[in-house]
């Protein structure tokens, strides 16, 4: 999945897309820059420390063990000015070199984006979608990874 990903944004990019805003997003296990979280395949205990993380009960309580990248995007995303078309790759470069969790940054730039490519489960699974898709921009363009699977999930839901 990273290569069409990566293929679709390459594509977008290399159009001249520099006035628009693209952004690709991916599972939290493929997004994840956390040095000791990172190092898991397994989605769920991924998804499971992440939220451990940066739960805002958890969040709340302080101290413990904090995501710091979450901590770096939860203090900054909204000084995030950014233009051009931001692969899976280039989400994790940006989250190294500014210190901002590159898979919270890629949902909050969703809602700020011209073109959005993920897999349609964040947008057709009733669950993901309420939590990602919800505020999508009306113009954006949505391109699918893992289409050729679409209608089986569209008749299921």
């Amino acid at each position: 999945p990273h290569n069409i990903v990566g293929a679709a944004a390459g594509s977008l990019a290399s159009v001249g897309a520099e006035a628009m805003l693209g952004v690709c997003l991916s599972s939290r296990r493929n997004m994840c820059i956390h040095e000791e979280v990172s190092t898991f395949d397994n989605r769920n205990k991924v998804d499971a420390m992440c939220r451990n993380m940066t739960a805002p009960f958890v969040r709340e309580k302080g101290g413990g063990d904090l995501c710091k990248y979450y901590e770096g995007y939860s203090k900054h995303n909204s000084d995030a000015q950014l233009r051009g078309i931001y692969s899976i790759h280039d989400m994790m470069q940006l989250g190294q070199d500014r210190g901002w969790c590159p898979y919270y940054m890629a949902r909050y730039m969703i809602n700020r984006s011209n073109v959005v490519i993920y897999n349609y489960q964040y947008m057709l699974d009733p669950k993901i979608s309420g939590m990602v898709s919800r505020e999508i921009e009306k113009e954006s363009i949505v391109v699918f990874d893992e289409a050729h699977n679409i209608d089986n999930v569209c008749i299921e839901a």
